[in-house]
């Protein structure tokens, strides 16, 4: 896992609402903003709710990624 106190700048940058991470992780909003705004707050251990927050934001990271490749699949190689 990347480091947590990026996870609400991680978000941002995918722009994956608060609404959206409650959804996928069944988590309320307020519990995924709170635990946004904790981890970018420098914490270095990343509690349970932290941790699903951080693996939603991974999954889609990885979906964002995937698609890149299939969009430019020569450039994926020069990246491997």
């Amino acid at each position: 896992m990347r480091n947590p106190e990026d996870l609400d700048a991680r978000a941002r940058e995918l722009r994956l609402s608060v609404r959206t991470i409650a959804e996928e992780t069944g988590l309320d909003e307020h519990t995924v903003g709170r635990a946004l705004g904790r981890a970018s707050r420098g914490r270095e251990v990343l509690t349970s709710t932290q941790r699903k927050v951080a693996l939603t934001i991974e999954k889609h990271e990885r979906e964002q990624l995937a698609r890149l490749r299939n969009l430019h699949p020569e450039t994926s190689e020069a990246a491997e």
